[in-house]
């Protein structure tokens, strides 16, 4: 049987991310037992009163669930966009909460039957929850949109630590530099406000070595992409993951031991990538490695037969696509079905090949 083939960003049907955290479940069960206290002291109540509680809790009810749903499950805003099917889900499994709050109400009626307050309950409840899932996707939205122009001011920031490097050295740096190499993330420490963590880093020995090992679990904020899932920012060994790379490799801005100047990217500064988003990869933030464009698929968001990686050279967990920093300094969003052809032409920076106008 061939492998299965994940999505990149992985579905959530892929995933299974519906876990509880403990404070959830702490809340989860008093809420309970608070509905389970309304439904039992309701015997007593007057209709009006009955009305107005069943109001409440309904609306509380929906709130709650609608949160875990949707902001506490890191898939659903990630992944893939909430879909018909969510929906359709979520109802089923609150009607049946409803039913059995029914049922338990009944029990609890002196008189039996089935009295206002089930009735009332039910019908808000229904009607409250489908008024958050209209609401819902513009929220999701919104907030996909600010993860993602936050990731777009840090590729500018480095942007604009890659130029003040080339007005310093009269070049851009190497992808990996010195003996042991070090990466150019490490290089850039200074020009990204982190000199405390430059100097932490012992440049007399190995990334992975004793000296250094403890700074690759340290979270660089200029290198984190915050729509990255919680959790999946790092590796099994607690290192943090780049979600910055660049393009290696012959022809590109960092194609060897020979660095390269602004003057020397003929196809245009507006026409050449120089950082990219490749979460995919798994690259350890300090570690000298990068993707490069000979051994690493020239394509965007491509799957693998391993869940939540990516050899593409752009991958990311923004939807349609990735974002990437040009010579320039801009940031443009690249979509995951670009022409192979067209972002073959962009990772080099010399190639001579004419874009047409907005071909990408």
């Amino acid at each position: 049987m061939a492998d299965t083939i994940y999505d990149f960003p992985p579905t959530i049907w892929q995933v299974q991310d519906w876990s509880f955290s403990l404070v959830q479940l702490l809340v989860l069960c008093l809420l309970v037992g608070a509905v389970g206290y309304l439904l039992y002291v309701h015997r007593d109540m007057t209709p009006t009163q009955s009305r107005v509680t069943g109001l409440v809790t309904g609306f509380v009810l929906a709130i709650v669930f609608a949160n875990w749903l949707v902001v506490n499950r890191d898939a659903s805003e990630t992944y893939r966009p909430i879909s018909l099917g969510d929906y359709v889900v979520a109802t089923g499994v609150l009607v049946a909460a409803l039913l059995a709050a029914a049922v338990l109400s009944v029990s609890l009626y002196r008189n039996g039957g089935l009295g206002e307050f089930t009735v009332g309950t039910a019908f808000t409840m229904m009607i409250v929850f489908v008024f958050i899932a209209i609401l819902l996707p513009s929220v999701q939205s919104s907030r996909g949109a600010a993860r993602r122009t936050q990731c777009k001011n840090n590729l500018k920031q480095l942007g604009l630590a890659m130029h003040n490097y080339h007005d310093v050295h009269n070049s851009f740096p190497l992808a990996e530099s010195g003996g042991p190499q070090d990466s150019w993330r490490v290089t850039l420490l200074p020009y990204v406000e982190q000199r405390a963590l430059f100097e932490r880093y012992n440049q007399d020995h190995a990334w992975d070595s004793p000296e250094n090992i403890a700074l690759a679990s340290e979270h660089v904020f200029a290198f984190s992409c915050p729509q990255i899932p919680k959790g999946r920012d790092r590796n099994s060994a607690g290192q943090f993951l780049t979600a910055y790379v660049a393009p290696t490799g012959k022809g590109t801005v960092f194609d060897g031991a020979t660095t390269t100047q602004l003057k020397s990217i003929t196809d245009g500064t507006s026409n050449t990538l120089l950082i990219m988003e490749a979460r995919g990869t798994s690259i350890v933030w300090s570690e000298p490695r990068d993707v490069g464009i000979a051994t690493n698929p020239v394509s965007v968001n491509e799957g693998t037969n391993q869940l939540d990686v990516s050899d593409s050279v752009l991958s990311s967990y923004h939807r349609g696509g990735a974002q990437a920093l040009l010579a320039d300094g801009s940031v443009r969003f690249v979509s995951q079905n670009i022409d192979p052809q067209v972002l073959q032409a962009l990772v080099t920076k010399a190639g001579g090949e004419e874009l047409p106008e907005d071909s990408w």
